[in-house]
Order: structure tokens, then C-alpha cells, then sequence
């Protein structure tokens, strides 16, 4: 199979390429094509820069060092050539993928891969024969092509690539010694300019063949070794994926199996509430009354249940729209504000002047606010007071919620935000507040996804105060036209 190669902080990985018609890895990695033009692209950007030390290295040993004798001609032509074709294999990378279907182009591609591997072991030869020879100080440039290929091709084609510069290399050397080549050395670029030492000539092939071959063991068994281990993330990944969808869609049918027969039975409820059955007795109104309250607290689990699973799927969290929070948190107030009234709290809001954008979705930021606005109704105490705050600060948005409930200690902060945990708190009129233990970790897991976070400052007897941060967003075109 061929190689895969797969990007992941700024590294790239040789793998097995994917099967015929395969168009993503399972980690949701680029395409093989586009594997390969990126990493093309990035040989490209090294060769320009080669190009240039090459340019450059001329300039200063000719006008500023003054090395005599420096093949100035030569090492300008080599790289004006490798220049153009760097130029070729970028239009390669530009059109192949444009002009053939993915397969061909993909093989195309591959091939252009190679083939610049071996012009760049070629140009180095060339110039390190320009440049002392087996005397060269540009020997152990080839170093730097073997770690590349070590680890951004396969341990085959690394050990054949590594075979081909020892070639080079033994026949650069040997070659010097019998009279075959003759390289340019250059007074002051190399250290001796009379003839090659066999034991000198020996000792550099030994050397550099010693350290391609052990430098390319070491990096592609290293490569393999990452491969392994990624491989096992991939596929632990997957599975994680895989049971994450199935506790989405068994939390999607269970909120639709149970919220139809609750429906039945409140309605139910209602008609002997309103006495469609005969009158009820005050003991059974307040059974009634009571059972009404525990639908209700899990007819808001069913819909906490269906929140957590668009969020896990990203439903909501995946539409760009833009939202000024100003407005919704006055919407939101004047909803909640009865809900207050019935326990004889006041709800106030108060904001920064001028309206406040974020990204996100207006569902889904309000299901946020409104969790923390009904926590605080549920946990401050009758005639208490609970205000909604907006500010802007520092390219943020904060929508503070104060209550004067009796605070979270320290040592239980930390579950806040946990699924299905609650705080076993008890107000002062012995009241126990319901809930489902999902609301704040809904809260957190929203803010999560718009790039923003959720604080809480609480101290015991007192009250807490919950903030949520959110980044602010330029306007929609139409409101920015309209306050201009």
C-alpha cells in the first residue's frame, strides 16, 4: 500500500494509505490527494529557501569572505534549475488535482513526490561536488533528507531513499580516489586541496553509511511506533464516537416514548382538576396538585434530556447566527418575571447601554441564560431577589445571574457542573428545591461551544452569583447599516 500521511501539530505521519474510494481517515484527516499536495507544498517552500542559502552563500564567500576559486557559474546554474523546477512541481500541485480524477491525480502526485526526493539527493550531490567533494562541509546536509524521509514516507521507501545516498555518497568518494571525478575545491571553502587520503576516504564512507543507516532504524522504527499508537487513538475514537451516538439517539427515543404518555396523563390530570369528574375533596385536590408538580418536574428532565442530546450532536451549536443579548435577556426577564411573582421575588434586569452581539443561536443562549435565571428563582428564598446583569468588558459579553440563596460551599463547587448531580440543599423555610441534576452542566456545555465560559462566585448565606462569558461578535450586516 502506499503512504498516508496525516498532519497533526504541524507534523506529518506516514501511514497506510485508504482503501479505494475512501475519501476521509476515520480521525477526520485530509484526504490522501491533499496529503500529498500539502506536503509537496511544504518540500517546495524548504527547496525556495535551498534556492536562496544557495544565492546567497555565493554572494557572501565571493564579495565578503573571498574564497578563490569558487565555481560561481556552476552553483548559480544549479540553482536557477532547481528553481525552475520547483516552479514545475508547484504547477503539479496547482493542476494535477484540477485536470484528472482523484485516483490518477492521487497517483500523479505520488510519483511527483518521488521524484523530487531524488532530484534533491541528485542537486546535493552535485553541489557537494562543486564544493570540496569528499571533502565537502555539505556532506552532512544529506542527514537532513534522511530524517525527512524517514519519517514522512514509509520504512521501505525511507531505507531505499537511505540506500540511495549511501550510493551517492560511497560513489562521490571513491570516485575522487580513483581519478574518476574531479571535484572544485575552492581555497578557504575546503580545509586541504592535495590529493584524497584512502584512509580518509574510507573512514568518510564508513561514517556516513554507519549514520544513514542507524539514523534511518531509529526514526522510521520511532515512526512506526507513533503509528501504532495512533492507530489505537483512531480506533478508540471511533468507538467513543460510536457509543456517543448511541446515548444520543437511546436519550432522542426515550424523550419521545415518555413525553407522549406524560402529556396523556397531565391532561388527565387537568380534567379532574377542573372537576370533570365530580368535585374533589381538598385531600384529593392536593394530590392531585402534587402529582401535577412531579409531572412537571419530568416533563423539564425530558426536555433537559433533549437538550444535552442536540448538543451532543451539535445541532445548535453548529448555526452562526448572531445575537444580541440585550434584547433576548428582556424576553427572557418578562417571561420569568410571573414565575418570580408566584413566590414573591422580584426579577430585575439590569445592562450595559448599547446592544451586545455574540455568535451563536438565539434557542440555544436562552436555554442557557434561563437555566441560571430558574436556578436562582429555585434557590433564593420567598421575597427574596434576583437581578440579571449584562456588562461588556474587554471583547466580552457577561450575563451575570445574583440570587440570595444560602451559597455553595467550596468543597461542593466542583460538581457543579457535573451531569446528574445535585446539591442537597435545604432554604431556610425547609423547602427542597427540584431539579435534575442537568441544568448547569447544559449551561456549560453550550457556553463550550460559542468559545465562551461559565463562572461562579458564591458565598455561604449570602447568595452566588453564576456569569456567563461569552465573546463578542461584529453586528449582522442589517443592524450594523441600521445604527450607522
Amino acid at each position: 500500500m502506499a503512504p498516508v500521511l496525516r498532519f497533526q501539530d504541524g507534523a506529518a505521519l506516514a501511514d497506510a494509505a485508504p482503501a479505494p474510494g475512501e475519501e476521509e481517515t476515520l480521525d477526520g484527516a485530509l484526504p490522501y490527494r491533499r496529503l500529498l499536495a500539502r506536503q509537496l507544498g511544504v518540500h517546495c517552500r524548504l527547496r525556495f529557501g535551498v534556492v536562496g542559502l544557495i544565492v546567497v552563500g555565493v554572494l557572501v564567500a565571493e564579495l565578503v569572505v573571498g574564497v578563490a576559486g569558487l565555481p560561481v557559474e556552476e552553483l548559480l546554474s544549479t540553482a536557477f534549475g532547481l528553481a525552475l523546477f520547483n516552479l514545475g512541481v508547484r504547477a503539479g500541485i496547482q493542476w494535477l488535482p484540477r485536470l484528472l480524477p482523484d485516483a490518477r491525480a492521487q497517483a500523479w502526485l505520488l510519483a511527483l513526490r518521488h521524484t523530487t526526493i531524488v532530484v534533491d539527493y541528485l542537486t546535493l550531490t552535485l553541489l557537494v561536488h562543486l564544493i570540496g567533494g569528499a571533502r565537502s562541509p555539505f556532506l552532512p546536509a544529506f542527514l537532513l533528507h534522511i530524517v525527512l524521509g524517514s519519517v514522512m514516507v514509509s520504512r521501505t521507501a525511507a531505507f531505499v531513499y537511505a540506500l540511495l545516498a549511501v550510493t551517492l555518497v560511497n560513489v562521490t568518494v571513491f570516485g575522487e580516489l580513483a581519478g574518476v571525478f574531479t571535484p572544485v575545491l575552492p581555497a578557504g571553502a575546503v580545509a586541504s586541496s592535495g590529493p584524497l587520503d584512502p584512509r580518509f576516504a574510507v573512514s568518510v564512507a564508513a561514517a556516513y553509511t554507519f549514520l544513514f543507516v542507524v539514523t534511518t532504524w531509529l526514526l522510521t522504527s520511532l515512526a512506526e511506533a507513533m503509528r501504532h499508537v495512533e492507530r489505537e487513538l483512531v480506533a478508540r475514537s471511533a468507538e467513543l464516537a460510536r457509543l456517543s451516538a448511541a446515548r444520543r439517539d437511546f436519550l432522542h427515543v426515550a424523550v419521545h416514548n415518555l413525553r407522549s404518555p406524560l402529556a396523556a396523563v397531565t391532561m388527565l390530570l387537568d380534567s379532574l382538576g377542573l372537576g370533570l369528574a365530580g368535585a374533589l375533596e381538598p385531600r384529593q385536590r392536593e394530590l392531585v396538585d402534587r402529582a401535577r408538580q412531579r409531572l412537571a418536574g419530568s416533563d423539564r428532565f425530558l426536555h433537559d434530556l433533549s437538550v444535552l442530546a442536540n448538543l451532543e450532536a451539535h445541532e445548535l451549536a453548529t448555526l452562526d447566527q448572531r445575537v444580541e443579548l440585550g434584547e433576548l435577556l428582556g424576553r427572557l426577564v418578562e417571561e420569568q418575571r410571573d414565575l418570580a411573582r408566584a413566590r414573591g421575588q422580584s426579577l430585575e434586569l439590569e445592562r450595559a447601554a448599547g446592544p451586545a452581539w455574540v455568535r451563536g443561536n438565539d434557542r440555544l443562549l436562552f436555554e442557557a441564560v434561563v437555566n441560571l435565571v430558574t436556578n436562582a428563582i429555585k434557590f433564593t428564598p420567598r421575597e427574596g431577589r434576583i437581578r440579571v446583569g449584562l456588562t461588556v468588558t474587554g471583547g466580552a459579553a457577561r450575563v451575570s445571574v445574583a440570587d440570595e440563596g444560602p451559597g455553595i460551599p467550596p468543597e461542593r463547587r466542583g460538581q457543579l457542573f457535573r451531569e446528574f448531580s445535585r446539591l442537597d440543599t435545604v432554604l431556610p423555610d425547609g423547602e427542597r428545591p427540584p431539579g435534575t441534576g442537568l441544568g448547569l452542566s447544559i449551561v456549560q456545555r453550550i457556553a463550550s461551544s460559542l468559545g465562551g465560559r461559565v463562572e461562579v462566585a458564591s458565598e455561604v448565606g449570602r447568595g452566588s452569583v453564576f456569569t456567563l462569558e461569552l465573546p463578542l461578535a461584529a453586528p449582522p450586516p442589517a443592524a450594523a447599516s441600521a445604527g450607522t
